[in-house]
């Protein structure tokens, strides 16, 4: 807070939040007496230092990547253009977060699949990454026509311009998703120096992109900059998981989940547009969509009765 009062917006809670990092680590060392009675192995030190260094260099380029935005919008920008990022980001971060909550305890199985039978870690991986997509397109099928009625009916109609910049974060969100997961497995598959390669891309894409697109587009030149930096991200790390895994990808099922997910849009705005009552028109959106969604997937056999099933298994499997 001082800092910031200070005058150091941006920068201030930064250090701060450095400051307190390192206070605590060092308090940490002092309070907890055993750190001082650990013998390590030089070697074995050294792969902890190695895999930490590789860890923090990815796990902030990760973070550069999506802050790039809100901090160029600051910098070069007005107050207003960075409130509508904001918000738009609050609606457009969903995918990654719904993805990641179903993703996650799955995780665990893929560790081990690589581990104990690496032969077929690409079929199991395949299947996860085709139900991961299904999860993470449905928030981009179902906000990107009601996002605008959303927002206008949650926060007024003065914050509609963020429905621009939220379809964008929604895709920028999608590819996120996409891209954490199979970080995650090429962190699982010791290949840790290649992931925080193609992270580190991402963070450079973002911030050049940020510096580019703010100026003449503002929110809308931010999402554009994290669409354009997490889509070739999403890119080089599935052209690894074909080279070093032997993942075999499935772009006819892909298709058929956007196109699930597109006719799922068309309907939602369709039946907007002929509602007159904006709420009702959103409380009818939100039971429509999912079952709109779902039959299309079965319908156009995007997915079987076998997949889900083998899914619902592993899942109950799970350690």
């Amino acid at each position: 807070i001082m800092l910031v009062l200070s005058g150091k917006r941006v920068t201030g809670p930064l250090w701060a939040l450095a400051v307190s990092f390192v206070i605590f680590g060092i308090l940490m060392i002092f309070l907890d007496r055993s750190l001082f009675a650990l013998n390590l192995d030089r070697r074995f030190a050294q792969r902890i230092i190695r895999f930490g260094v590789l860890m923090t260099a990815a796990s902030s380029f990760n973070v550069i990547a999506v802050q790039a935005g809100i901090l160029g919008l600051a910098y070069l920008t007005t107050e207003i253009e960075v409130g509508v990022y904001k918000l738009a980001s609050t609606f457009g971060m969903i995918p990654l977060l719904f993805g990641e909550g179903i993703i996650m305890p799955f995780l665990p199985l893929i560790k081990k699949s690589l581990t104990e039978s690496p032969k077929e870690a690409p079929e199991f991986i395949r299947l996860l990454l085709r139900f991961l997509i299904v999860a993470g397109l449905f928030a981009p099928g179902l906000l990107i026509p009601l996002g605008k009625p959303l927002i206008s009916l949650v926060f007024g109609s003065a914050y509609e311009d963020a429905a621009s910049p939220l379809r964008i974060l929604l895709g920028a969100s999608f590819a996120g998703l996409l891209f954490s997961v199979l970080f995650s497995v090429s962190y699982m598959n010791n290949d840790l120096k290649a992931a925080t390669s193609i992270t580190g891309i991402v963070a450079a894409l973002s911030i050049g992109g940020s510096l580019a697109f703010i100026p003449a587009r503002g929110a809308t030149g931010a999402a554009l900059a994290l669409l354009i930096a997490f889509a070739t991200g999403l890119i080089l790390i599935l052209r690894w998981l074909c080279r070093s895994l032997q993942v075999r990808l499935e772009w006819r099922k892909y298709g058929l989940y956007i196109l699930s997910a597109a006719e799922m849009a068309t309907v939602l705005f369709l039946f907007i547009t002929l509602v007159r009552s904006r709420v009702v028109g959103l409380v009818g959106g939100l039971v429509i969509a999912p079952l709109f969604y779902v039959g299309a997937l079965f319908i156009q056999k995007g997915i079987t009765r076998f997949e889900l099933v083998r899914l619902l298994q592993i899942a109950k499997a799970r350690p």
